[in-house]
């Protein structure tokens, strides 16, 4: 993961250089205290480290005027900062409403849409402090069953990552945004 540092206007030339145009689609991911991740189809990401939201949203408004994606998120902790300082953004996707409309559901959180994605059963999702002594166990050393991955071995996404575990630290913001990329992909 790339570091943007802080100057509001890095995010524009980094997604310009990596060749972003108008409409490609862009995760992003926003936590006040880490800063704002954004990753790409690619599998590059990078964090503008700010823990002031107006310099995020001056970033994502600076990017929107310059290159103009798509910006992708998971919902309204994303998206609630941002329209707080009211940015005009031209092309969204908000995997939560786009998976209440393929549904034709209510019920929109981050695990149960990806266990719809992944035809998972949803009554078994997995919740903190579960004890499952059935649960399928990843071989010990083969690296599949890594806490700093969103997605457990079994194919659910983490219940410590989706009770926000996934502002934690700079990478697992990274690995949020371009979670979301793959959930958009999927829809």
């Amino acid at each position: 993961m790339l570091s943007l540092g802080n100057e509001p206007g890095a995010l524009a030339r980094w997604l310009a250089s990596e060749g972003v145009g108008r409409g490609d689609r862009v995760g992003v991911a926003l936590a006040p205290e880490l800063g704002l991740a954004v990753a790409l189809p690619t599998g590059e990401s990078a964090l503008l480290a700010t823990a002031d939201e107006r310099a995020a949203a001056d970033a994502l408004d600076r990017a929107e005027r310059s290159v103009g994606p798509r910006w992708v998120w998971w919902g309204r902790a994303t998206a609630d900062p941002i329209a707080r300082f009211g940015l005009p953004l031209g092309r969204c996707w908000d995997v939560l409403t786009v998976h209440r409309l393929l549904a034709g559901v209510w019920r929109a959180d981050p695990g149960a849409v990806w266990a719809w994605l992944h035809d998972r059963n949803l009554t078994a999702l997995p919740r903190l402090g579960q004890l499952d002594l059935l649960a399928v166990q990843a071989a010990p050393g083969s690296g599949a069953d890594d806490p700093e991955q969103p997605e457990q071995p079994d194919g659910y996404l983490r219940p410590d990552w989706l009770a926000g575990g996934w502002a934690a630290t700079p990478a697992r913001l990274a690995s949020w945004a371009a979670l979301a990329l793959r959930a958009a992909d999927l829809q």
